[in-house]
């Protein structure tokens, strides 16, 4: 079914400079695919601290664009993480929202630091992430940071444009991180059982439904976004404005999905979702309405302790308690606990799978994703807490840095 996802985007046979270091397939240009180069992949290691090293790594075979690769000090494989960068209308910087820059002009370094200081209480979450033992890859998202040009105005463009190739925005980011996920799990440095996805606002959503598609990912930590459709598609709300909605915008998934149906494609898999109660972009009722659906997914697989939900007082934000707890929770999943050689799926799970693959490819699956869709919402009762619903302890997390 991945072959699908390239349709009618152009699979070719390249090699890289007449060698044998031969790409997988690109798209047609300037769109990018990520391919696995058999010699040309090479990790130029860089001034940084003793506890894990930075490196850069050109994994694109057409545009070749830059990615951080992080791989932490000691013998391998290790755990990685798949960490997707956020949207927050800030195109200048994309990689750079997740990990430190380091050989970029000073204004890119400060603008860097400004958005953690705003959005992640300070931090770099792809530093904390190695520092901890983990390796991570992160590369832009289109018309974001070295692969910018269009900003906020010219997302409709590019968006029009890629409908033209027959395309759609958020179907090329979707395709792209599974082939990130794809490549993480090639890397000799990286045990291909222990992938997680993680990501904040568009890279919760990213990360959510990497999750649900790619069997390289085995868990995933998803911050502030989730919700339903019908809760999201009301006057004001960014969904029906245009502009950023085509990042996260797949054209007729809604006859068949919604957002917490595309999420429990992941079931059972480990996954833990914040949401934040001051979040003006998702209503709280909705909100709950969506975890609500998935915990009964989760519940109906019997494995409802796989799904961590929490629902604290925060606005748009991935702050420091909330980061603390979700390392921990990446360390009870991806260390001692996870078995090598086995996937958490199961047959429902591969069908719905391919389901979500085929809509991104445009297919028609005629009743077969209403069965689909009959397997992940017919069973399990109505809880009447949410899992994981915030107590007076989670007054903790603290409001963070909110936004404005």
């Amino acid at each position: 079914m991945q072959t699908q996802m390239t349709n009618p985007a152009r699979v070719l046979d390249k090699c890289e400079n007449q060698d044998d270091s031969c790409i997988m397939a690109i798209f047609a240009k300037p769109l990018i695919l990520f391919a696995v180069l058999n010699s040309a992949a090479a990790l130029f290691a860089l001034n940084a601290p003793d506890l894990y090293t930075k490196s850069d790594q050109n994994i694109t075979g057409d545009s070749r664009v830059l990615a951080y690769f992080l791989v932490p000090d000691g013998p391998g494989p290790h755990p990685a993480v798949l960490l997707l960068h956020d949207h927050g209308a800030e195109f200048r910087i994309g990689k750079e929202k997740s990990v430190e820059p380091w050989d970029v002009p000073a204004n890119t370094a400060a603008l860097a630091r400004e958005w953690v200081d705003k959005v992640y209480d300070g931090r770099f979450v792809g530093d904390e992430l190695a520092a901890r033992g983990y390796v991570v890859l992160v590369y832009d998202v289109l018309n974001w940071s070295d692969r910018g040009g269009a900003g906020f105005e010219g997302q409709q463009s590019l968006a029009s444009n890629l409908l033209h190739l027959g395309m759609s925005f958020a179907g090329l980011i979707a395709y792209e991180d599974l082939r990130g996920a794809e490549f993480l799990a090639s890397r000799p440095e990286v045990d291909k059982d222990r992938i997680a996805a993680m990501g904040h606002s568009m890279g919760a959503f990213r990360t959510w439904q990497v999750a649900a598609m790619s069997d390289h990912i085995a868990a995933g930590v998803s911050c502030c976004w989730m919700a339903t459709n019908q809760g999201l598609m009301v006057p004001g709300n960014n969904r029906t404005r245009g502009h950023s909605a085509f990042t996260m915008t797949h054209p007729g998934l809604f006859n068949d999905l919604d957002y917490p149906d595309v999420a429990s494609l992941a079931c059972p898999k480990p996954m833990l979702l914040f949401a934040g109660e001051q979040d003006a972009l998702f209503p709280v009722l909705s909100v709950r309405d969506a975890f609500e659906k998935m915990h009964q997914v989760w519940q109906s697989q019997g494995a409802g302790g796989n799904l961590v939900i929490r629902l604290v007082p925060v606005p748009h934000t991935f702050n420091a308690a909330m980061q603390d707890e979700a390392f921990t929770w990446l360390d009870q999943n991806l260390r001692p606990q996870i078995a090598s050689g086995e996937h958490p799926a199961n047959g429902a799970e591969n069908v719905a799978s391919n389901v979500m693959l085929g809509w991104l490819a445009g297919a028609d699956f005629d009743g077969g994703s209403g069965d689909m869709h009959q397997i992940y919402l017919a069973a399990g009762s109505s809880p009447t807490d949410l899992p994981g619903a915030p107590t007076a302890a989670t007054s903790s997390y603290g409001r963070g840095n909110e936004l404005k």
